[in-house]
């Protein structure tokens, strides 16, 4: 009897002493830690950590910046420290077993161990992760959970940064300004030296892909203040040179690459220093002064991988002076010979058409650009760019070759419409080149062709009347839109026209028209955030109208035309299928699902995935087997009254998506689907009844 009771008194004492544990906080951290976060923790430093080690075996190659490459093309946006930061698909599928692990035991520690102090370790860690699948919508999302709720949490500044850098991917650059300054005051304000040195080179990017020169510089100098390194701080002061040089300031360039030696420059840096020295000297006419400094590269044997590169510059050189011929395919081919397996001798055709291009031979410098627009250098999404844009006006000329010689009155309303929407897109092409007055002329014809009533009549009266308002001319703008607002009151011109004019007694009622047709307006003019928005209200309010597959189409081609995250948009288009069936969307996506999910499928490393590397930071190839330049959308920017952007209510691109007057799908929307699309579909921004994100398990 006695042992009984000792044996009970024994275990209400362990049970007690039990729950007084499991009620400590240090011992619910102990626990969570070690079940939990330390494999998230363990996990992601593997990932970071051979990711780091695969990408320091592949050898550093030189690059140079072509002399007034930044003068000539507009709204296209690249972010170079920003693309460093992330992974590219290939990256993101090699380490898909482990980044979702990390997913699935931060979702266990919030469920299980929601009281502990790793809430917020946890939070950050998803959020990374899910940047690293390039899922930024996700990602932003536990970003702002953690910045919301956890201020106190050692990831605040991290948090802060990682958000910028989903913004800057998702096209959002109005709230990834504000969030990098309050980044760099918080990160300041905690001593946290390494944030801030990566919010000095995002904040960089920002203003040096927005052509924002001029505010670009303080961040490179605050950041060449914090650096104690000698290799880092002769790096950032070569792109201070280069800097200078992009803005065409070449005098300037000259004396920050002469401060470069003044610090201890790794080989790379001190040959890519002298290279674009001499292209500088070049540009400003000193042939005598640049043939001496590649005369001095040429001498230094450390440099002889890059000697290519050297002779190509002479070639450039010869071609610069008075009588000095362009370079051939032949030359070209030379210094193919002496750099086998680089993409050296790509810089030469790239030059060559901006050369064609500045000279105004438009199709010979299509021609170039289409060569080497998928060649992985620097200048390849400008490569893409230019002959997309060049492609447009060499397919625009050949259509108005049989309206050239004949007065307007002489054709049919179904050709002139044709002219019409002709002469517009030679317009889009000059607003993409930055020429205001080639813009209105081709805008001004545009009209001129547009038969009356029609949809082209009340487009290019929209965009005579932007061109008008940018250059001071605001009543004659303002005439323009009384006639929009009167005769095109149907339209989504004369909609938005009635809008800018203040007129009050149009106002609509919210139905799932309404909300469809705003997403449309916003995606025209390129404002992807409001876009998003109004297709996700739809799906949530309005699920079962005939707008809810439309929506998540919209949803879909924004992802893959203009945030680039095929990932995304390959999940959206799935919800089609699974949702709508036998819709028109359904049937117009299910041929690219069904390739995608096959190629999903596939091991990595099959024959047909060989080779096949998607070229700079994710942007793949839909068209592999085109001749063509492939179609590249138009940047995510949203100044609808500037008619040089080009994203300026472009409603004939040809990847776009235009509302059809009864509100269904364009009848041609199968046409505008790729044939292929490689990208698996990993971490996607679901959502559930309710409209909100559906967490991983």
């Amino acid at each position: 009897m006695m042992k009984s009771i000792r044996a009970l008194s024994l275990w209400g004492l362990a049970v007690g002493l039990g729950g007084v544990l499991a009620a400590c906080q240090p011992f619910r951290n102990f626990t969570t830690y070690y079940n939990l976060f330390y494999n998230m923790e363990r996990i992601m430093g593997e990932v970071e950590d051979e990711l780091l080690y695969i990408r320091e075996q592949k050898t550093p190659e030189p690059s140079y910046v072509i002399p007034y490459d930044d003068q000539s093309l507009t709204g296209l946006r690249v972010f170079n420290h920003l693309d460093r930061r992330t992974m590219n698909p290939e990256e993101t599928r090699a380490n898909k077993i482990k980044l979702d692990s990390i997913l699935l035991k931060g979702s266990k520690l919030l469920v299980r161990s929601a009281k502990s102090d790793y809430v917020p370790d946890a939070i950050y860690y998803i959020g990374k992760t899910y940047f690293y699948e390039r899922d930024w919508y996700l990602s932003q999302k536990k970003c702002e959970e953690l910045i919301n709720n956890y201020p106190q949490s050692y990831w605040y500044p991290d948090a802060h940064l990682l958000l910028a850098m989903n913004q800057m991917q998702q096209g959002n650059l109005e709230a990834a300004e504000p969030t990098i300054s309050k980044c760099i005051d918080v990160a300041w304000g905690r001593k946290r030296a390494d944030v801030l040195s990566e919010a000095f080179r995002l904040n960089a990017d920002l203003y040096v892909g927005t052509g924002d020169f001029q505010k670009a510089l303080k961040p490179y100098q605050r950041a060449m203040l914090l650096s104690t390194d000698g290799e880092e701080l002769a790096r950032w002061q070569y792109e201070i040179g280069v800097l200078h040089f992009r803005n065409a300031n070449f005098e300037q360039a000259l004396i920050e690459f002469d401060k470069v030696d003044d610090y201890s420059p790794d080989l790379l840096t001190e040959f890519q220093t002298g290279l674009q020295r001499a292209v500088t000297l070049r540009t400003l006419g000193r042939h005598d002064q640049a043939k001496q400094q590649l005369d001095e590269l040429r001498d230094e044997d450390n440099y002889e991988p890059w000697f290519a590169l050297v002779e190509l510059e002479r070639l450039n050189l010869a071609a610069d002076q008075p009588g000095g011929e362009e370079l051939s395919d032949s030359t070209i081919k030379v210094i193919d010979s002496l750099a086998k397996g680089k993409n050296f001798a790509t810089y030469g055709v790239y030059e060559r058409g901006m050369r064609a291009f500045r000279a105004g031979d438009y199709k010979e410098a299509h021609t170039n650009f289409v060569r080497v627009q998928s060649v992985q250098a620097p200048f390849q999404r400008r490569a893409q760019r230019y002959a997309q844009i060049l492609g447009d006006y060499v397919e625009g000329k050949n259509k108005l070759m049989k309206f050239m010689m004949r007065p307007v009155d002489n054709f049919g309303e179904p050709e002139r419409a044709v002219a019409a929407d002709a002469y517009y897109t030679l317009a889009r092409v000059f607003a993409a080149l930055n020429k205001p007055d080639s813009i209105e002329y081709f805008y001004n014809k545009s009209s001129e062709w547009a038969p009356e009533g029609s949809v082209e009549a009340a487009r290019a009266m929209y965009a005579r009347s932007m061109v008008a308002r940018s250059k001071g001319r605001t009543a004659f703008s303002d005439s323009l839109l009384q006639v929009l607002a009167d005769a095109y009151a149907t339209t989504e011109y004369g909609t938005d026209a009635r809008a800018r004019l203040g007129y009050t007694d149009y106002s609509r009622q919210d139905t799932a028209r309404d909300v469809y047709t705003s997403g449309v307006s916003n995606m025209n003019v390129g404002d992807n955030g409001k876009a998003l928005m109004q297709f996700e209200r739809v799906i949530r309010e309005f699920p079962k109208s005939e707008y809810a597959p439309q929506a998540y189409y919209g949803i879909g081609l924004i992802y893959e035309t203009k945030l680039f995250n095929l990932d995304s948009a390959l999940a959206y288009y799935s919800k089609i299928i699974e949702l709508y069936p036998g819709t028109e969307q359904a049937i117009a996506v299910k041929p690219m699902v069904e390739t995608a999910l096959l190629k999903r499928s596939r091991p990595t490393g099959t024959p047909e995935e060989e080779g096949s590397a998607p070229p700079d930071g994710g942007l793949i190839p839909l068209d592999q087997g085109a001749t063509s330049p492939m179609t590249m959308p138009a940047e995510s920017v949203a100044p609808t009254d500037d008619p040089n952007s080009p994203v300026f209510v472009d409603p004939n691109n040809p990847r776009g998506m235009r509302l059809a007057p009864n509100g269904t799908l364009p009848p041609d929307a199968r046409a505008r689907l790729p044939a292929t699309m490689r990208a698996p579909m990993d971490a996607v921004p679901l959502l559930d009844s309710a409209g909100k994100p559906i967490k991983k398990p």
